[in-house]
């Protein structure tokens, strides 16, 4: 933290990526503190050489922390018992199909909140000049800023309003309600390429949101034991190329048009959507309950956020209703007796969850990523649906998970070790490893609100700069070098910074992610999470190297075999230019992600199988019972 007493300062000016520097010059700059809150209006202040402090300065790292288990909690706040009637639909809370969403949507929000604060008790000033979205929350201070610029409207758009496509040629995003009208029409036409044969008997499951190709193994083997196999997915397609077409029609699985069942229930959703406004203006006549559960620090911010909120419910509520509908039509025409998925979050899996309870139907969440296991990552993994906290079985790769399990308090009748069915070809091919001698970086910057330290303006210059030593070094010692960006993130301005060490630097999004691990000669691993890449180089025998970064949810492998070398900044070049000269060193790198490997997967190989066999028995009793 800087100031702790009060600094005088004619004008205070407060300014976030919305900035314009013709607005900024129109200001008597000599007596005044500029102050920016995020990366963006940093960097441009910056290169124009505008002297200025930025928002984080002002408060201790330590107080962020305990922010970011309220911004859970805020972002629950469909879970008040005064209002949870108001916005279920057949027993379900559409509030919570939305709570990932409006939690990315609040954490700058709050961490601007915090920051101002902490300003506003610094500096005596005559005048506070700031872009608009920091003049209105300097109002909940109970106090006033002249607006710098002309915006009249702050950007009220949520993460998922457009779908974004993105190769390594062009990127564009279209909005979302268009996307889900399409795919709509999209999965009718596809219908008619398959047909699938009438089921013989009642022992059916319900994928909800599968990959297809991904789970190519997993389907193939259900369908060989005899189930039936049903696809539930309102944002992923079951079909979109030949390969996936192909494994549908192979294992005769039967794909929801949810278009044939909304043309059967347009009046319910009419008037179930005019209910559910009028119940959503009785929600927000809520005000002091709202008032008193958004605040911090006994300063609410509810006036400021209930435009957002209210948008948001009112944009989704259509979607909601409809994803609601199909399901419960899916549940009454099928019967399904288990139900798989790979997360807990999204609106189809709650919904799918929800008719299962009350069913009585057994719900088996997959484990789906290498998890931190950390208390604060297990408080993640939680939030964020990957862990069971409404499923009824959670199906993991190993035994380092049932470590987790028991260490985080699931009970030992709610998991099961049958390992990861997507690794099983890697293990059955006997991959014949090239090395065409290029080291492949695999990067993930800070770009999306997971937590308030991903919006620092700290936290972003040592992403820059680690990622300019890893390029400036491989390129040093004479390495073609390929950087993979995480394929569903914003990017980090990456391209531009690698290409400004060296144009031959390759820098992709999109791509086979095997192929270029089975041909690299060394993999390095920069960012937040714990890529499964990693894994998949330890399975190819590659060497793997990971600098630490971003460690908000603290370091990993608490209470696991390593999951692969960590390295620093000033280690990392010696300890790259070692992996090619000592073969030993080499070799121990490798047998680190060796000894991971077989504590992190079980049933390598065969882990279809054995799932598909699980499967099959808990269908079989289910089928008994009725």
């Amino acid at each position: 933290m800087q100031q702790n007493h009060i600094v005088n300062k004619e004008n205070l000016i407060l300014v976030d990526q919305t900035l314009k520097l013709e607005d900024l010059r129109k200001i008597d700059l000599n007596d005044s503190q500029i102050i920016t809150f995020d990366f963006i209006s940093h960097k441009l202040l910056l290169a124009n050489k505008i002297s200025h402090q930025t928002s984080e300065t002002y408060i201790d790292k330590n107080e962020y922390e305990p922010i970011q288990d309220q911004l859970y909690h805020f972002s629950n706040w469909y879970e008040l018992k005064e209002i949870k009637k108001l916005i279920e639909f057949e027993g379900i809370n559409i509030g919570e199909f939305n709570y990932l969403e409006f939690f990315l949507f609040l954490v700058p929000i709050v961490r601007k909140i915090i920051e101002l604060k902490k300003i506003l008790q610094v500096y005596s000033i005559s005048k506070i000049f700031a872009t608009l979205s920091i003049q209105q929350l300097i109002k909940i201070f109970e106090k006033e800023a002249l607006l710098l610029g002309k915006d009249n409207s702050i950007d009220e758009s949520f993460f998922f309003d457009s779908i974004k496509f993105e190769n390594n040629l062009l990127k564009f995003e279209i909005p979302s309600k268009f996307y889900y009208r399409s795919k709509t029409y999209f999965d009718k036409l596809i219908s008619t390429l398959v047909r699938t044969r009438k089921f013989q008997n009642n022992k059916t499951v319900l994928l909800v949101e599968f990959d297809t190709i991904k789970c190519e193994k997993l389907i193939s083997n259900l369908h060989e034991k005899g189930l039936n196999i049903v696809f539930l997915g309102f944002r992923r397609p079951a079909i979109w190329n030949k390969r996936s077409l192909s494994i549908i029609k192979e294992n005769n699985v039967d794909v929801i048009t949810p278009l044939n069942i909304l043309n059967e229930h347009k009046e319910e959703i009419r008037h179930s959507s005019q209910i559910l406004k009028k119940n959503f203006k009785k929600l927000f006549s809520h005000d002091y309950l709202f008032q008193q559960f958004f605040k911090i620090d006994d300063v609410s911010f509810w006036n400021f956020l209930k435009p957002f909120l209210s948008k948001l419910l009112d944009n989704r509520i259509d979607e909601s209703i409809k994803n609601i509908i199909v399901t419960k039509s899916v549940f009454q025409k099928y019967a399904p007796k288990s139900i798989l998925l790979f997360s807990e979050s999204g609106p189809t899996e709650k919904a799918s969850i929800g008719f299962a309870n009350s069913a009585d139907i057994p719900v088996l969440l997959f484990q789906h990523g290498i998890f931190h296991d950390t208390p604060q990552g297990h408080t993640w993994n939680t939030f964020t649906g990957s862990v069971l906290k409404k499923s009824n079985k959670f199906i993991v790769w190993g035994e380092s998970m049932k470590l987790y399990c028991k260490e985080y308090g699931i009970p030992e009748n709610q998991f099961e070790v049958l390992g990861n069915p997507n690794y099983d070809s890697l293990f059955n091919k006997n991959h014949k490893t090239s090395n065409d001698g290029h080291v492949l970086l695999i990067t993930q910057g800070p770009a999306v609100n997971f937590h308030i330290n991903d919006l620092l303006i700290s936290t972003n210059d040592d992403y820059e700069k680690k990622l300019k030593l890893i390029c400036k070094t491989v390129v040093k010692n004479k390495k073609k070098l390929i950087v993979k960006l995480h394929p569903y993130e914003i990017t980090n301005n990456e391209d531009k910074l690698c290409k400004k060490i060296d144009p031959k630097i390759k820098v992709i999004k999109k791509g086979n992610i095997i192929s270029l691990v089975n041909s690299c000669s060394v993999l390095i691993s920069l960012g937040t999470s714990l890529s499964t890449a990693i894994l998949e180089a330890h399975i190819l025998k590659k060497p793997v190297l990971r600098m630490p970064f971003a460690e908000w949810m603290g370091k990993p492998d608490l209470f696991r075999k390593q999951f692969c070398f960590n390295t620093n900044e000033e280690e990392f070049a010696e300890t790259f230019k070692k992996i090619y000269e000592d073969e030993a060193f080499h070799n121990k790198i490798i047998k680190i992600g060796h000894e991971f490997l077989n504590a992190y997967l079980a049933n390598k190989g065969n882990a279809a199988e054995n799932i598909a066999y699980y499967i099959k028995k808990l269908v079989n009793e289910k089928c008994q019972i009725h």
